[in-house]
């Protein structure tokens, strides 16, 4: 099984929809309105087909998508913490351009500033 044909599996869409509601959709991480069910520890390749990591909620954490990101790409180097493009390609600091506010993790749009993972 692949990871793509897991989150469309029903077992899953099951699981996480009720992780979900009994979370109240909001995150654990800053307490905004989420619809994620993230997996604290990852699938893999080597791990999917292991129920006590997929399919088991204590694996899970509700967390909205600014969060999520946070967790997979600003942690693991993928980003630049408060750097983004501007319209020409070039690499500018968050809020030079924008008037927008930053968490810990300089993550736009959110609300709190220590909430970050």
């Amino acid at each position: 099984m692949t990871q793509e044909q897991f989150y469309h599996s029903r077992a899953w869409k099951r699981l996480s929809r009720a992780f979900l509601s009994s979370k109240n959709y909001i995150c654990e991480v800053c307490g905004n309105p989420a619809d994620l069910a993230h997996h604290v520890k990852h699938i893999t390749l080597s791990n999917i087909g292991n129920p006590e990591i997929t399919l088991n909620a204590a694996n899970l954490q509700v967390v909205c998508i600014m969060c999520h990101n946070t967790i997979h790409y600003v942690s693991s180097g993928a980003i630049v913490k408060e750097l983004e493009f501007d319209e020409n390609g070039g690499l500018i600091k968050w809020g030079n351009q924008y008037d927008i506010q930053t968490n810990c993790a300089g993550v736009r749009g959110h609300k709190q500033a220590n909430a970050c993972p």
